[in-house]
C-alpha cells in the first residue's frame, strides 16, 4: 500500500467517525480498531525520558525535510516501497500531520462527549471503552503530553485540549490523577528556571482547574483537592522563586513573558479556586499572604503586558473578582464564605501600605507608548487625549485605595487610621500627577481620581465607594471621640449643679486646675526613674554596703527541663510524694531534688542588697514629701478646720505649692507603676496594685473637680507614716533589731491614728457628709471622688491586720518580721555532698533513693 493509499483510507475512516459523533450514532467498527485509528503513530521508544527533548524539538519542527530517513520515529509513518526523496518526506510528514490534528479533534470530541447530558448511553459506553484502551495499551496520555512540546503551534494547542480533557475525564470517572501529567507538571515547575516547558505545563494545568471549576459536582467531589494538594508544595516553591529569577536580568525573552502569562492566569484561579473549594492551602492564599513577590515583579525589568496583568490580578484579588474573565459562564460568587479571606486580605493591604511606604511607586515605570489597536501612532487629525497605560493606572490605584480602606477599617484608633491615609495618598496622588498629566494641576487632588476613573464606570463606582467608606470610618471616629468626651467631661460628673467648665476659667486673680495641666505628670514620671536610679546606686548601694549588706550573688540550680517545667506550670513547693516521683523521673536523689527547688525559688526572691535600694528611695521620696506637704499646709485654716474644704467651694484659687505637691505624687505613683514588673513582690503585690490606681484616680478626679483642698490633706496623712516603715525595712535588712524594732513601733503608731483615726473620721467625714450641707452636688460628682477613698479605706484596713499580727509576734516573741516578704532557704546539703550524689546518679546508683523512705 503506498503512502497516498493509506493516507486515503485513514483519512477516510477517521472522516466517517468524526461524522457519526456528530450524528451521534455507534461506530461500525469495534473499539480496538476504532482506539488504532486514534493511535497517533509516535513510536513508543520516543516516550521516554531520554528522547523527549530530542524528539519532541525535532518533530514537525521547520526543516523537517532535512531529517534522515533512519529516524526511528519518522520511519513510522512511512511505508518500505516509497522512495527516500525530500519531496516524499515532506509529503508523508504533511499527511501525518493532518491525520494527528484530526485524531486530537475525536479525541477531545470523545472525552467532551461522555461528560453530555445528551448523548446517547449506548454511545458513551462505546467511547469509554475506546477511550480506555488508549490508555492502557497506547499510552495516549503520554503521547499528548509529549505533543505538547512540539513546535508545532496548531498540533500542541489541539494536543493540549485533549490532555485537559482526558485529565479531568479521569478525576470523573476513575477519581484519580494522571501520573504522567502530574509527573510532567512536578518536573516542569521544580525545574523552573531552568525547564523549558514552564507555559505547557501551566497552560494545561490552568485548563485543568478552570474544568473543575466550571463543573460544581467535580469541584465539590474533590477533583480539585486531589490537585491541588498534591501540587501546594510545588507551587509555593514556583511562587516563591520568581522574584528572584527576573530582578537582576536586563531584559526578559518572549518565553519568559509567556511563562510568567501563563503562570498569573493560574494565579488567578487559585485565588478564585478558594470561593469553591476554602481548602485554605499555601498555594489558594500565597497571592494574599505574600504579595510582596508580585510587587517586587512589576519593578523588574519585565514586558508592560506582565505588569499589566499582575497589577489587574491584584485589583481582581482585594474586590474579590478573581476568576470572572477566565471562568466562562460561571462567575464565582462574591460572598467568601471562607473565614480566611479576610485575615488574609488584611495581611495583604498590609505588605502594600508598607511597600509604598518605603517608595515603590517611585520604581514602577510604565511605557509611554498608548496601544493603538496594532497602530504606532494616531493621525494628527484625531484628538486623542489619553495618557497611557490608562487601565493600568485605574488597578494599580484601585488596589491601593482598596488596601487603604481595608487598613482603615481594621484600625482602633484615629490617629492610626490617619497615618494609613497619609501613607497612601500623598505618594499614590504624587504617581498619579506624574503620570495622567498637568491639565488638572490647579484642581482639588480629588479631580486626580475622577479624571483617571471616568472611562469605567465599574472601577470609578468602586473607587467611590472606597473613598466613601473611609470618609464615613473618620466621621464615626470622630463622632465617637466626641461623644465619649463630652460624656466623660459632663460638668454633672465633676460640678456642683449649676457650674459649667467656663466657670473654671481664670478670672480676677483666681486660677483653678486644668485637667490638661496634669499631663506634665508624664515626663516628670520618666524624671522620677532616673531619680531613682541614681539614689540606688550612688546612695542606697553605698550605704548597704557600710552597714554590713552584702551584695550575695545567687547559686544557680543545675538545667533540668523536667524540674522546671514543674516548677512553672505546677508548684514551687511541691509535696514529699511529688518530689519522690520526680526524684526518680530525673534519676536523682531526693536531697538533691529538694535542693534544686530550694535554690529555683531563691532565684525568685530579690537579694537583701536590692530590697534595701528599693526601701531607701521610698524612705527618701516619702521623708521629702511629708516635709514638702507640712511646709504648704501648716499655715493654711483646712488643716485645722476642715469646714474650711468646702468654704465658697468650687471657686478655690490654686496655689503654686498644690500644683507641685500634686505634679510630685503623680510623677512618683506613675512610676511605681511603670517599675511594678521590677520591684520586690510580696504577698500583698495585688494590693499595692489596687492602691496604686486609686491614688493616681483620686489625685486626677480631685484635681479635675477642683478638690485640691482635701487632696493634699489625704497626700500628707498617707506620707506621715510610710517613711517610718521604709526605715524600719532598712534597719531589719541590715539585721540592726532594736533599731528596726523602734521605727516599726513608731510606724505602728503612726498609721494607727493616720490611717485607722484621721482618714475615716476626719477626711473620709467631711467628704461624705459635709458636701451633704455645702453644696448640691450630684450623685454622679459624690461617687467620682468617694469610691477611691473607700478603697484606700479597705486596704488600709487590710495591712491594719497584718501590722497588728507583726505587733503580736513582737510583744509575744520579742521578733519583728514582714509576713508579706518571703525569706531565702538555705541550703541544707553541702556541695560535696551533691557532687558526690550527682556522679553517682550518672553511675546508676539508686540506693540513696530507697535510703530516703523514713522522711
Amino acid at each position: 500500500m503506498t503512502e497516498n493509499t493509506k493516507f486515503s483510507h485513514n483519512w477516510a475512516s477517521l472522516q466517517q467517525m468524526y461524522d457519526g459523533m456528530l450524528a451521534d450514532a455507534l461506530f461500525l467498527k469495534d473499539s480496538h480498531s476504532c482506539a488504532a485509528l486514534l493511535n497517533p503513530p509516535i513510536s513508543l521508544q520516543y516516550l521516554s525520558s531520554t528522547n523527549r527533548k530530542s524528539w519532541a524539538m525535532s518533530l514537525f519542527s521547520p526543516n523537517t525535510g532535512a531529517r534522515k530517513s533512519s529516524d526511528p520515529a519518522f520511519t513510522a509513518l512511512k511505508t518500505d516501497d516509497e522512495p527516500d526523496t525530500s519531496e516524499s518526506v515532506i509529503r508523508s510528514t504533511c499527511h501525518s500531520r493532518e491525520i494527528m490534528l484530526l485524531q486530537l479533534t475525536l479525541i477531545k470530541m470523545m472525552l467532551s462527549k461522555m461528560q453530555s447530558q445528551g448523548v446517547a448511553v449506548e454511545s458513551k459506553q462505546k467511547y469509554l471503552e475506546i477511550i480506555r484502551i488508549l490508555l492502557k495499551e497506547a499510552n495516549i496520555d503520554s503521547k499528548l503530553i509529549h505533543l505538547l512540546l512540539i513546535s508545532d503551534k496548531q498540533l500542541s494547542y489541539q494536543a493540549s485540549k485533549a490532555l485537559v480533557f482526558l485529565v479531568r475525564f479521569q478525576l470523573t470517572e476513575e477519581g484519580s490523577l494522571n501520573s504522567p501529567w502530574f509527573a510532567f507538571c512536578s518536573e516542569a515547575l521544580s525545574g523552573f528556571p531552568k525547564s523549558s516547558h514552564v507555559a505547557e505545563c501551566l497552560w494545561t494545568l490552568t485548563n485543568v482547574i478552570r474544568e473543575i471549576l466550571k463543573d460544581e459536582g467535580l469541584c465539590k467531589g474533590g477533583g480539585l483537592q486531589k490537585i491541588l494538594t498534591s501540587l501546594d508544595k510545588v507551587l509555593e516553591d514556583f511562587y516563591n522563586r520568581i522574584p528572584s529569577s527576573y530582578s537582576e536580568i536586563a531584559q526578559v525573552s518572549a518565553k519568559a513573558t509567556n511563562d510568567l502569562s501563563s503562570f498569573l492566569d493560574l494565579l488567578e484561579l487559585l485565588v478564585a479556586s478558594r470561593t469553591q473549594a476554602p481548602l485554605n492551602l499555601v498555594c489558594q492564599r500565597m497571592l494574599l499572604l505574600n504579595v510582596s513577590c508580585v510587587l517586587g515583579l512589576v519593578t523588574s525589568p519585565i514586558h508592560d503586558l506582565i505588569k499589566k496583568k499582575a497589577i489587574v490580578l491584584l485589583k481582581k484579588c482585594i474586590l474579590h473578582k478573581a476568576g470572572e474573565d477566565l471562568i466562562k459562564g460561571k462567575v464565582p460568587s462574591s460572598s467568601h464564605p471562607n473565614l480566611h479571606f479576610d485575615k488574609d486580605r488584611l495581611v495583604f493591604a498590609g505588605v502594600v501600605l508598607q511597600f509604598v511606604a518605603t517608595g515603590w511607586l517611585n520604581h514602577f515605570s510604565l511605557s509611554e507608548k498608548a496601544s493603538h489597536y496594532g497602530g504606532r501612532q494616531v493621525k494628527p487629525e484625531v484628538g486623542i487625549c489619553c495618557s497611557p497605560a490608562q487601565v493600568t493606572l485605574r488597578a494599580l490605584s484601585l488596589v491601593l485605595l482598596k488596601a487603604l480602606e481595608v487598613k482603615i477599617t481594621d484600625s482602633a484608633s484615629e490617629a492610626e487610621a490617619r497615618v494609613h491615609l497619609e501613607s497612601i495618598m500623598h505618594p499614590l496622588l504624587a504617581f498619579l500627577k506624574s503620570h495622567v498629566g498637568s491639565s488638572h494641576a490647579s484642581e482639588h487632588p480629588c479631580a486626580w481620581l475622577s479624571t483617571l476613573f471616568i472611562e469605567q464606570d465599574d472601577d470609578m463606582l468602586e473607587a467611590a465607594k472606597t473613598l466613601l467608606t473611609v470618609h464615613l470610618k473618620f466621621e464615626r471616629m470622630a463622632h465617637i471621640i466626641k461623644f465619649v468626651n463630652s460624656w466623660f467631661w459632663w460638668e454633672n460628673i465633676w460640678m456642683p449643679a449649676n457650674c459649667s467648665w467656663s466657670d473654671y476659667e481664670d478670672r480676677n486673680g483666681y486660677i483653678f486646675p486644668k485637667p490638661h495641666q496634669l499631663l506634665v505628670t508624664i515626663p516628670y514620671a520618666f524624671g522620677m526613674l532616673a531619680l531613682r536610679f541614681f539614689v540606688e546606686r550612688c546612695i542606697a548601694a553605698p550605704l548597704a554596703n557600710l552597714m554590713g549588706i552584702k551584695s550575695v550573688k545567687r547559686v544557680r540550680p543545675q538545667k533540668n527541663p523536667t524540674l522546671e517545667t514543674f516548677f512553672r506550670k505546677c508548684t514551687k513547693k511541691p509535696s514529699q510524694l511529688e518530689i519522690r516521683g520526680l526524684a526518680k523521673k530525673c534519676n536523682w536523689t531526693v536531697h538533691l531534688v529538694e535542693k534544686w527547688f530550694r535554690r529555683r525559688r531563691n532565684l525568685e526572691i530579690p537579694t537583701l542588697h536590692k530590697k534595701f535600694q528599693e526601701a531607701c528611695w521610698r524612705f527618701i521620696f516619702y521623708l521629702t514629701s511629708c516635709i514638702a506637704g507640712i511646709v504648704f499646709l501648716y499655715d493654711k485654716p483646712w488643716l485645722y478646720d476642715l469646714w474650711q474644704v468646702w468654704a465658697n467651694y468650687p471657686y478655690h484659687s490654686l496655689l503654686a505649692s498644690q500644683y507641685w505637691y500634686y505634679v510630685l505624687q503623680m510623677s512618683f505613683y506613675s512610676s511605681l507603676l511603670l517599675t511594678l514588673g521590677f520591684d520586690t513582690k510580696r504577698k500583698d503585690f495585688k494590693a499595692h496594685v489596687i492602691h496604686h490606681f486609686a491614688a493616681l484616680a483620686l489625685m486626677f478626679c480631685s484635681w479635675c473637680s477642683n478638690h485640691v483642698r482635701i487632696g493634699t490633706l489625704v497626700m500628707l496623712i498617707h506620707d506621715s507614716a510610710d517613711f517610718w516603715l521604709e526605715a524600719a525595712k532598712m534597719f531589719n535588712y541590715a539585721r540592726w533589731e532594736k533599731t528596726c524594732s523602734f521605727f516599726f513601733i513608731v510606724f505602728s503608731i503612726a498609721f494607727f491614728i493616720t490611717r485607722m483615726i484621721f482618714f475615716p473620721f476626719w477626711i473620709l467625714r467631711s467628704t461624705l457628709i459635709y458636701p451633704i450641707y455645702y453644696t448640691q452636688t450630684f450623685v454622679l460628682a459624690y461617687i467620682v471622688y468617694n469610691v477611691p477613698l473607700l478603697i484606700l479605706q479597705g486596704l488600709h484596713l487590710y495591712w491594719g491586720y497584718l501590722v497588728f499580727k507583726i505587733l503580736k509576734k513582737f510583744i509575744f516573741i520579742k521578733h519583728v518580721k514582714d509576713e508579706r516578704s518571703d525569706e531565702e532557704e538555705e541550703d541544707s546539703f553541702s556541695d560535696v555532698e551533691e557532687e558526690c550524689t550527682k556522679n553517682g546518679s550518672k553511675n546508676g546508683l539508686s540506693y540513696p533513693l530507697l535510703n530516703n523512705n523514713n522522711h
